[in-house]
């Protein structure tokens, strides 16, 4: 594994910026994937619309009070 690291190391500064670019990708695209599972599963159990928010996702305006007298 040194040895890796170590060849790495060795290349262009180019090429290592491009290897932790494409490193990079890789991981937010992991990491979208998770969380939109995560998004399916909370919607899946909870239901879609929380109560707080209207059909569209905006904010549910606060029902009127009346005045006590």
């Amino acid at each position: 594994m040194v040895e890796f690291f170590a060849a790495i190391g060795a290349l262009h500064g180019f090429i290592q910026f491009c290897l932790v670019m494409l490193a990079g990708c890789v991981l937010r695209v992991i990491l979208l994937v998770i969380s939109r599972f995560y998004r399916v599963v909370m919607v899946t159990a909870r239901g879609w619309p929380p109560d707080h928010l209207d059909a569209d996702g905006d904010w549910k305006p606060e029902p009127e009070k009346e005045a006590q007298p």
